[in-house]
């Protein structure tokens, strides 16, 4: 995988899928990678995977753990086939992804990209990652127009990415926003701090509320892991673990630490 693909600038992506589900607080955090871990080995060979975040925090409302995944990829049809597939054809210990037991609730939304952006390392600076979504008012959109808006001011506050996502069949704008830490991190304790501050942040979509946009979803999450593509006959390529420690992780990002 060469790495300049992945270098600080705009970003090859022209199709997004966001994945949402809730775990069980009882479940054990330090199974939580393991089970990433064998996810991986299969789901990130699929066609035009580009990368995911996935993110995690704790819900103190309910007592359970809010996941999911951030993907992106070359086109709109490959998200729109990963989905698909994940639904109905990706099966372990003889259940669907989607069906497992412990998922709680979980959702699946398939994007075009009108544009995205790293602004840091994506190998060192992608930590906590803020999820929001707009309903779109009757009509037909076209977000290009707030693109440029959304970059400047991404860029004006030093964030690590950027992108904006439209569903025109659900009538929905979304953003992602990625930081990286706002102090030196503790191996003991969650940055708690980058946390916060990306989620009490003013939204990067003022541009789309503006518009008659509703905001209808906001979740600020740390990064547990980002994968990369896995292609068949080529070496494995690691996924990243950018808050472990503290929060779990497998193996060999633990040695890698």
């Amino acid at each position: 995988m060469p790495e300049s693909i992945y270098a600080v600038g705009p970003i090859r992506a022209a199709g997004a899928l966001t994945v949402d589900f809730g775990l069980p607080g009882t479940l054990p955090f330090d199974q939580v990678a393991p089970v990433i871990e064998r996810d991986r080995l299969q789901m990130a060979k699929r066609p035009g995977l580009r990368q995911k975040h996935l993110p995690i925090r704790p819900d103190a409302a309910t007592g359970t753990f809010l996941s999911g995944g951030r993907y992106l990829f070359d086109t709109v049809e490959h998200a729109e086939q990963y989905k698909s597939w994940a639904e109905n054809e990706f099966v372990l210990d003889g259940t669907k992804f989607f069906e497992r037991p412990f998922f709680i609730d979980p959702q699946a939304q398939v994007w075009k990209v009108v544009g995205a952006h790293d602004l840091a390392d994506l190998y060192t600076a992608h930590l906590v990652i803020r999820s929001e979504r707009w309903q779109l008012p009757a009509g037909e959109h076209n977000l290009e127009p707030a693109w440029p808006k959304i970059y400047q001011a991404a860029e004006r506050r030093g964030l690590s990415s950027v992108w904006l996502l439209h569903n025109d069949a659900e009538q929905l704008a979304g953003l992602v926003s990625i930081a990286g830490h706002v102090r030196p991190p503790d191996p003991e304790h969650p940055d708690e701090a980058s946390l916060l501050a990306l989620e009490s942040s003013e939204t990067l979509g003022a541009t789309l509320e503006q518009s008659g946009a509703i905001k209808v979803f906001d979740r600020t999450s740390w990064v547990l892991t980002i994968w990369f593509p896995l292609v068949e006959g080529e070496p494995d390529v690691p996924a990243l673990w950018p808050n472990s420690p503290p929060l779990p992780a497998p193996a060999y990002a633990r040695a890698a630490g």
